[in-house]
């Protein structure tokens, strides 16, 4: 195979490793929503993405780090989310229980 095929196919794998978390990244900006998404599974993507770039640099395979080096910052993006509506929905129900509790406890 020609080595500009081979490039042509490197350059579409990277465009659609950058592009491929845009509609979650789109949906949980939109929505806030993220109670449906594993944290540990978005987890598993960081290190997978972050060991990809640093293999990159080390090979000097700057097209495969500049692609997961975007895709990381995607992944903060939703990992950040994750954990900000996550500890959120805990304190809420967490409140909830004290209110909870206080009102029961009024008839002392």
């Amino acid at each position: 195979m020609n080595y500009s095929r081979i490039n042509i196919i490197g350059y579409i794998a990277t465009f659609l490793t950058i592009i491929h978390l845009i509609p979650q990244v789109y949906k949980i900006y939109e929505t806030n929503h993220t109670i449906s998404l594993s944290i540990y599974s978005y987890i598993i993507l960081f290190c997978e993405g972050l060991l990809w770039s640093i293999y990159g640099i080390l090979t000097n395979n700057y097209l495969l780090s500049i692609g997961n080096i975007i895709n990381l910052l995607f992944l903060i993006y939703i990992l950040v989310k994750i954990i900000n509506n996550n500890y959120n929905i805990e304190l809420e129900k967490d409140i909830d229980i004290d209110i909870r509790k206080i009102h029961n406890l009024k008839w002392l």
